[in-house]
């Protein structure tokens, strides 16, 4: 399969893409004054949400022309508060202009330790003035999180308010032209908790599927799941099943890659059909044991809304110094050091070249279970998907395992190399990754 990178600015890349070329577009865009990524023409920092959902709705206006007419569009986007406007912890909340971030994702990357993670040391900490010793990078500052003194909401928002985000998109998309077909729920079985009391803690996003026509391509016996009675869990491990264990830093488990095209449960073994099989089921285990292949997909259950997906792990490293990728197989066996400044301790990982300030920061990425089921769903077999914020490269991974070509956009050039070093690792024989730098 073939897999294009091109490095530049989404909105001007997406113009030189040919018209009716892509079966599906899939991502997750950066969201709304969670993080500067020091990247001039970043979308993500605009100085208010209306301005925000203005850039995504120009950018997807020029995207529904580069889709077929038979396309989907697939979103991934998490909600946020308005600031309280008292300052205080940004790993629960920061913002320039708003708070608290509706994801786990912002908990996760506003609270990274320094390193490979041996400190206990918090971003808030850090926010507040404390001194890392030389060397140890603070992620969550400078290339991380915005943390800086909250300023009072938008007009007409209070504080405290949860902005609504994703339904100001799928609402202005929709006025735009798009057919909103569905609010599918992404549920985080492992949330990452919150420090807020008087509300429950955000353990969901949302991944709109919207349409250029009426009509359109849905790969609905692809994303069939087993028609176990027992587990709500079984999308996660359909599509695990369907992508295969560990392998060039894409992190998930379960069974063998299934490369011929069958449906995600057509492999499933005995032992997953018949998790809970007490003898309330028994007399249906038995039934589903005996089913062909094809009589499986035929009683299998509809996909649902409600996608249970724990989040996705990142074990990959690349050195920005020397250029070096290391998958994640490789990264245990780099040397380490552990050092103690101002009675706090550290754990640094060191790359071949003898550097250890020069690591890629790890931003959170859409589980590869999240991107799979878009991608079967919504691109056929051998079709082509379009991830304009391609990030470290998760959607293209994915779209290769399951036999579809990828064009992914990525405005950072280090994130596009990494991107390109972690698809080739992951099928070197199999795979063709273009990379390419595009200037418009």
């Amino acid at each position: 399969m073939t897999v294009r990178i091109l490095n530049g600015d989404c909105r001007a890349v997406v113009r030189l893409l040919p018209s009716n070329s892509v079966h599906a577009c899939v991502c997750s865009p950066p969201y709304f004054r969670l993080r500067d990524y020091k990247m001039a023409g970043q979308i993500g920092l605009e100085n208010s949400p209306e301005a925000y959902i203005a850039e995504l709705v120009d950018l997807f206006r020029e995207i529904r022309r580069v889709l077929r007419d038979d396309g989907s569009l697939w979103i991934n986007i998490g909600d946020c508060y308005a600031g309280s406007g008292r300052g205080g912890n940004p790993a629960a909340a920061s913002s320039t202009l708003l708070g608290t971030l509706q994801s786990q994702e912002a908990s996760m990357v506003v609270r990274q330790n320094w390193e490979i993670g041996a400190s206990s040391r918090t971003a808030a900490q850090t926010e507040r003035g404390s001194r890392l010793p030389a060397g140890i990078q603070a992620k969550a500052q400078g290339d991380g999180a915005i943390g800086r003194a909250w300023e009072p909401p938008p007009g007409g928002l209070k504080q405290k308010d949860l902005i609504g985000i994703p339904w100001m998109l799928a609402f202005a998309l929709r006025a735009d032209g798009w057919w909103l077909r569905k609010d599918n729920i992404w549920a985080k079985p492992n949330g990452m908790p919150e420090s807020t009391r008087d509300r429950s803690t955000s353990a969901h996003e949302y991944v709109f599927h919207l349409t250029k026509s009426e009509t359109y391509y849905h790969g609905y016996e692809d994303v069939r799941l087993p028609a176990a009675p027992e587990s709500v869990t079984r999308l996660a491990r359909a599509m695990r099943d369907r992508l295969g264990a560990e392998d060039g830093g894409l992190v998930v488990s379960g069974g063998g890659y299934a490369p011929d095209g069958q449906p995600p449960h057509a492999g499933a073994r005995k032992r997953d059909r018949q998790r809970g099989h007490g003898r309330r089921h028994a007399g249906f285990n038995d039934r589903w044991d005996g089913m062909s292949v094809a009589e499986q997909r035929a009683n299998g259950a509809a996909l649902r809304s409600v996608w249970w997906v724990a989040p996705g792990g990142f074990n990959d490293e690349f050195c920005t110094g020397c250029r070096r990728f290391y998958a994640s197989a490789d990264v245990g066996r780099l040397r380490t050091e552990k050092v103690e400044r101002d009675g706090r301790k550290f754990t640094l990982r060191y790359c071949e070249c003898g550097s250890h300030q020069d690591w890629l920061n790890h931003f959170a990425v859409m589980p590869p279970e999240v991107a799979a089921v878009c991608i079967l769903a919504g691109v056929p077999p051998g079709g082509t998907v379009l991830d304009p914020f391609a990030g470290a490269g998760t959607t293209g991974l994915v779209a290769d395992r399951l036999q579809r070509d990828a064009i992914l956009i990525e405005l950072n050039a280090d994130y596009a190399e990494m991107a390109a070093r972690r698809i080739s690792a992951s099928h070197p024989m199999l795979t063709s990754v273009e990379l390419e730098a595009v200037s418009a």
